[in-house]
């Protein structure tokens, strides 16, 4: 079952390969909020597959929000889901960690 969407620090997004039918998958390189460094892949044709591609050139340290989980047989770590994470987000984040 996918968790719910974490709040994770990404460190990187490598290109993995092209399906068949031409649709990209990443691997995604991120810290969760426990501080646990995880190598994770989004599927060939996934909607997390066309996000990640926007958070390609990111600086290393980016705050992404992810859905993900691991397979049972291999322990493969899967992204289900990415939300976008608008600067007017942040800037709310920002100032709820500010006062707290």
């Amino acid at each position: 079952m996918a968790r719910e969407y974490e709040k994770c620090m990404l460190h990187s997004v490598e290109y993995k390969s092209t399906s068949t039918v031409g649709n990209p998958s990443y691997w995604v390189y991120f810290t969760d909020s426990e501080g646990e460094f995880h190598r994770g892949y989004t599927g060939s044709n996934s909607s997390a597959g066309y996000t990640i591609k926007n958070y390609r050139y990111c600086d290393p340290g980016a705050v992404i929000y992810l859905k993900y989980h691991f397979t049972r047989k291999t322990g493969s770590c899967i992204i289900d889901c990415i939300k976008h994470n608008t600067p007017e987000e942040a800037a709310r984040e920002a100032e709820a960690e500010a006062k707290n």
